[in-house]
């Protein structure tokens, strides 16, 4: 447990906010409105850590803001206004998503290890004179005669000089029976010789196996942000600066176009920014 919540510091976060947040709730209900507020408060800096950090980095060491600096004062806002709860809950739910995704991020980074784990780093490799000898798996060359033994991983892509072979694909295929396979055949790196010692011919280098592709597809697909993504993240600033004017802009202006008071206008501009952050969030 506790190995799972260091390596899950955002979630973990999130979720002893969410506690602060139902214990609070329950004080609320039994209308004890002095302790209630205090776990909200609680619950939202713990909740909101890690965004609080990112929007001191951003603002003073990259000198730009970001959404989570809406998210922030948008907490503070309805703090003043006395909505303890819809400031928490603010929080609680932008910290979920952030925690969500960096979740996905490392599943993502820990299937790629994975796979790379499946093949061996050391090869068993056919001398001129016939005998074997351990080679790093990445000094393989096309034409390398292979020898693979009963429960060992395939170092790399090639095929069967034997007569035949019996491999367990589930890493590749997701089939759960063994393959058998006929002199000549393919030999997918990664999968297992589940029977007798047999040879085969290196056919590809060691950065085009089937492996080697997959591993750069999810590693490209996890680091290349999407068309929409990119947009997003390109007008982030613009949006960011555009709501910190038009927010302080309504709450000083409708006191004279409309004649609100100024709590009035306060609260409707907090409420503006707190809707706003709810969007992105």
């Amino acid at each position: 447990m506790g190995e799972w919540m260091k390596k899950n510091r955002e979630m973990t976060m999130t979720i002893i906010c969410a506690i602060f947040l139902i214990i609070a709730f329950i004080f609320e209900m039994n209308e004890d409105n002095f302790i209630s507020p205090f776990l909200y408060i609680i619950g939202a800096i713990i909740g909101g850590w890690e965004s609080g950090k990112n929007v001191y980095k951003d603002l003073f060491h990259k000198h730009k803001v970001n959404v989570d600096l809406l998210m922030v004062l948008a907490a503070i806002g309805a703090a003043f206004m006395g909505e303890f709860r819809e400031g928490a809950m603010l929080i609680f739910i932008f910290s979920l998503a952030e925690s969500l995704e960096d979740m996905a991020i490392a599943r993502t980074s820990d299937s790629i290890t994975k796979l790379m784990n499946l093949t061996p780093d050391v090869a068993r490799r056919y001398t001129d004179n016939g005998e074997i000898e351990e080679v790093p798996t990445k000094e393989l060359k096309i034409g390398d005669r292979l020898q693979i033994r009963k429960g060992e991983s395939v170092p790399i892509d090639g095929e069967l000089l034997s007569d035949f072979a019996t491999m367990d694909e589930a890493a590749i295929t997701g089939e759960p029976l063994p393959v058998t396979k006929q002199n000549g055949e393919g030999i997918v790196g990664g999968t297992i010789n589940t029977d007798n010692a047999f040879d085969m011919k290196v056919t590809v280098e060691n950065e085009d196996t089937l492996f080697s592709k997959v591993i750069r597809m999810v590693d490209e697909a996890q680091n290349t942000p999407s068309r929409t993504n990119s947009y997003i993240k390109k007008i982030e600033n613009t949006y960011v600066k555009m709501v910190l004017v038009i927010v302080p802009l309504f709450i000083l202006l409708m006191p004279f176009l409309l004649g609100w008071i100024w709590h009035q206008s306060f609260y409707r501009g907090m409420a503006l920014l707190i809707r706003v952050c709810s969007h992105e969030s």
